[in-house]
């Protein structure tokens, strides 16, 4: 069988704009949506998605092929800072970067076997996998926004036009598999994996000198479930692996520079319950390590010690009848920074922009054979704003009302999709790990077409 795909998303607006706390509080909710960047900005970007998936059974042979390419061509993406304080009174600048253009390719092949004996069966698997990537920064320009007074608008200022000098990050990365999977009598299904990758970085900073690392690691992961009884399940893994940490964020001072990537550990333990015939209930602890990424004294973006997430999840998901389903799930984390710059007091122990407890609860009851109605509340919990912890965001609770129909247009499926968002109007900040703040929207009432042209095998 074999899938292709292709997606064109083009976006033409006002520049982006954030808002970051200056002070020991948090500045004044902005409720309107006007746009408060400067008034000559504008994010001007196209984003491609190409590929093919395909799959293949000759016996106890399988084969399983996929390719992948995105390019993100960004002529413009100003990007305007606004430092506000608990009062009001507000400050900011305006980020302008080069056009620049990002592509990455990927793909993979792998080949897998069967082989039955008696109650076993054994899966031989073996792939390759790579990747290229190429992306382009520049040297930014500001231009400074004069002080101004939330909820106002900044005072208009003449443009500013980029001008300044091209970098380049350039990943190939190459990673063989071998792996192995154990099914006895539908009671015990086991899993081992080890994964050998070269990953080759080559920067050229906007200073013009080439720098080249290549790091070479060999990978593991082990995974398993026991089937205790007919309704309940233990399942446990482990696995290591490398994990991209993107660029500094646009109020870093080394903004826009690509992170190296850092190893991670996973290892998680659950248990899987069929409640009754088509709800299951899962509920699982888990912790991760790997380096920690955020704003050091200098206000640098980068490694600044290593994090421990402990926590606990769970979801409860399925049919609670013929009509009607649900899914409801949480997630509890203890997360921990430790490291010679949290022994300084220079970081915090908690990490910037990370809820300790987030949940959400959904429900979908079809009330007619094609139209059904559906209710969603998410809970995001306090979140730090600052390296020390020392200001946080409130918890937030949103509510959404939504419905959907569906029919036949020349006998192709139509979907029709209502979605009525923060109905009860909730406000307040959300913090992102770079510091930023985000506002919860204000109430929004969405309406989708979605038309199924038809696939090919």
């Amino acid at each position: 069988m074999l899938k292709a795909f292709a997606s064109v998303y083009d976006r033409a607006y006002n520049g982006d704009y954030s808002v970051r706390a200056s002070g020991d509080a948090l500045p004044p909710f902005i409720r309107d949506r006007r746009n408060r960047s400067s008034n000559w900005a504008r994010v001007e970007s196209t984003n491609v998605n190409l590929g093919f998936i395909y799959s293949a059974d000759r016996g106890p042979w399988s084969v399983d092929a996929s390719a992948f390419r995105s390019m993100f061509d960004a002529e413009r993406e100003d990007f305007t800072i606004i430092s506000a304080a608990a009062n009001g009174t507000a400050s900011g600048e305006t980020l302008i970067t080069g056009p620049r253009t990002n592509i990455s390719d990927s793909a993979e092949l792998r080949i897998s076997r069967m082989v039955s004996r008696g109650e076993f069966s054994h899966l031989f698997s073996g792939s390759v996998r790579g990747r290229a990537s190429t992306v382009e920064f520049s040297t930014v320009r500001s231009a400074p926004i004069p002080a101004f007074r939330l909820p106002d608008i900044p005072a208009a200022t003449a443009p500013i036009t980029w001008s300044g000098v091209y970098g380049e990050d350039r990943v190939e990365q190459m990673t063989a598999s071998l792996g192995y999977g154990l099914i006895w009598n539908d009671r015990l299904e086991m899993r081992l994996g080890t994964h050998r990758t070269r990953y080759d970085k080559t920067v050229t900073p906007l200073s013009g000198s080439i720098t080249r690392g290549i790091d070479e690691s060999t990978l593991f992961n082990v995974s398993g479930v026991w089937t205790v009884q007919e309704r309940t399940s233990l399942f446990a893994s482990w696995v290591t692996g490398l994990e991209e940490t993107g660029v500094a964020p646009q109020t870093a001072t080394n903004r826009n520079q690509v992170l190296e990537p850092v190893e991670a550990r996973q290892m998680e333990l659950g248990v899987r319950h069929r409640v009754s015939e088509g709800l299951n209930l899962i509920v699982a602890v888990f912790d991760v390590s790997k380096p920690m990424m955020g704003f050091r004294p200098d206000q640098s973006y980068g490694a600044v010690g290593e994090v421990r997430h402990r926590g606990v999840e769970g979801s409860l998901a399925g049919a609670l009848s013929e009509r009607t389903s649900i899914v409801v799930g949480a997630v509890a984390i203890d997360p921990l920074i430790s490291g010679s710059l949290v022994e300084a007091g220079q970081v915090g122990t908690r990490p910037v922009g990370v809820s300790r407890l987030v949940a959400n609860a959904s429900i979908e009851h079809r009330i007619w054979r094609t139209v059904s109605v559906d209710a969603q509340a998410n809970y995001i919990g306090k979140r730090a704003v600052d390296a020390l912890g020392t200001l946080t965001t409130p918890e937030i609770t949103t509510l959404n009302l939504g419905a959907r129909t569906s029919f036949r247009v020349a006998d192709r499926p139509v979907q029709v999709r209502v979605l009525a968002t923060n109905v009860t109007g909730e406000k307040g900040y959300l913090a992102s790990p770079s510091g930023l703040l985000s506002w919860v929207a204000p109430p929004t009432v969405r309406a989708m077409f979605t038309l199924t042209l038809g696939g090919m095998q």
